[in-house]
């Protein structure tokens, strides 16, 4: 599979968590191509059954499921060991384990796996799958008023901004109203508002 191919596998993927399935005009969107570009891969995506589409709902095979999983733990455990071990700066760690996982074989993953004692999750909290670690995890957005942890943060290009927000995994917050482009969140006492973007960003479970 080209690297190409697995950027629009990973695009689906993520669109699947936000919204339940992918449509032509999210992905070209998400990933910033033309709308015939997309139309293409996803026609050859299909004939590798990596992917089905029903009317216009795009998603993954559990082929093409198991294919992602594998890419991301790749990505997530370079993210761990760039983060963790070798110190880098937060907002480096995406793109430099975006070419790592490009760049590595089953070998090469398996050692730095046990290296690491078997993590269940990254430093943004994505499941490492290898490793047995799933959750049953929703978008804030998604969610009514009630009590939440956060579990992960999706956009990892922009990890920083909602570390500055007091935004990371392993935080208790209650969700308060929700309007059409916005909704507010307490937690540690304070009320903040955040965008429908940012709440379509953050995987809860409820407390």
């Amino acid at each position: 599979m080209s690297r190409k191919q697995e950027n629009y596998m990973k695009a689906i993927y993520d669109l699947m968590i936000r919204y339940g399935h992918a449509t032509n005009k999210k992905i070209s969107e998400y990933l910033n191509v033309a709308p015939a570009s997309v139309t293409e891969m996803v026609r050859k995506l299909k004939k590798n059954k990596l992917v089905q589409v029903v009317g216009h709902q795009i998603t993954l095979t559990e082929e093409g499921e198991e294919e992602v999983e594998d890419l991301l733990d790749r990505h997530r455990l370079w993210e761990t060991f760039l983060l963790e071990k070798l110190d880098y700066p937060p907002e480096l760690v995406h793109g430099l384990a975006e070419s790592l996982e490009h760049a590595s074989d089953s070998q090469l993953i398996d050692r730095l796996n046990k290296y690491l004692a078997y993590p269940e999750t990254c430093p943004h909290g994505g499941p490492i799958f290898i490793n047995g670690s799933k959750k049953d995890a929703k978008t804030l957005w998604q969610e009514e008023e009630g009590t939440y942890k956060i579990v992960q943060i999706i956009d990892e290009n922009n990890y920083s901004h909602y570390c500055k927000r007091g935004l990371v995994p392993g935080v208790k917050l209650e969700i308060g109203k929700k309007f059409s482009e916005n909704m507010t969140v307490t937690l540690e006492g304070k009320t903040k508002t955040l965008s429908k973007s940012e709440g379509e960003n953050i995987l809860v479970i409820k407390k």
